[in-house]
């Protein structure tokens, strides 16, 4: 590349099994913490852990063909989708500083626009 190759830190590449084992064990293991601790906050996790991590370590190459077809055929469910991952997403992290309520409403909040930023992203792009 140049001649600070030397100086640049090289970033580790996990093997492709061991990803693929880490997007399968945990989801099971958020659902297991849900089942024995049935709080609302473990069984979104273990949704959210479900949702985001086990399609990809199931099938790791057709995952992302298969949501790009599914953003193209199904905008509105995409939406939907996207909505509530950024929902319960932004409400697990909130959580650990802020109640039950606060956290609700600023994840409504962002999920929300998230929502109109994906809406008006896509109807940008359809306009090209």
């Amino acid at each position: 590349m140049g001649q600070f190759d030397k100086h640049v830190l090289r970033t580790l590449q996990p093997p492709p099994l061991l990803l693929r084992i880490f997007q399968v064990m945990a989801p099971v293991v958020a659902v297991i913490r849900a089942v024995a601790v049935p709080s609302l906050e473990s069984i979104l996790w273990a949704v959210f852990f479900v949702a985001l991590m086990l399609p990809a370590g199931i099938a790791p190459k057709a995952v992302n063909a298969r949501l790009t077809g599914w953003e193209q055929d199904r905008p509105v469910l995409s939406d939907v989708l996207g909505f509530l991952l950024m929902g319960c997403a932004t409400f697990l992290l909130l959580r650990w500083f802020l109640d039950r309520v606060p956290s609700a409403v600023i994840a409504i909040v962002l999920g929300s626009a998230f929502l109109l930023l994906s809406h008006r992203r896509r109807r940008a792009r359809a306009v090209r």
